[in-house]
């Protein structure tokens, strides 16, 4: 009883809030979900022209989750994934036109499989 107490204290004290920050021109530069003072959440960076840059899932300061990067026209130009802070998963590159560039796997932050590539045509490269 006294365990779950303490817990439910914890989580009501927490503080979890949305940390912003602007360019000189009022475009939003980034929105961060922290919780504690530590990035929880996800975090969204955007360029002074209002274009997305990325977007980073974080877990209490490290990055856990999907990091996804953007090129200008919105299309998504990578994603990694990520477990604790290490790259663990597969981070796939892709050309602007949303065909999958490349494609590599990861385990605890080591690279574990050779990186095959495609070209802008879908065409796999040997």
């Amino acid at each position: 009883m006294r365990l779950i107490f303490l817990l439910a204290l914890f989580f009501s004290c927490s503080s979890q809030i949305i940390d912003k920050s602007y360019y000189k021109n009022n475009q939003l530069r980034y929105a961060i979900e922290k919780e504690n003072n530590k990035e929880h959440g996800l975090a969204s960076y955007w360029d002074q022209d209002g274009n997305l840059i990325n977007t980073v899932e974080y877990f209490y300061g490290e990055i856990h989750g999907d990091w996804t990067r953007y090129y200008k026209s919105g299309n998504i130009e990578s994603i990694i994934k990520y477990k604790f802070g290490n790259k663990d998963g597969y981070e796939i590159t892709y050309y602007e036109n949303g065909i999958m560039k490349s494609k590599v796997l990861y385990k605890d932050g080591t690279e574990v499989s050779e990186v095959i590539r495609w070209n802008n045509n879908g065409i796999l490269i040997d």
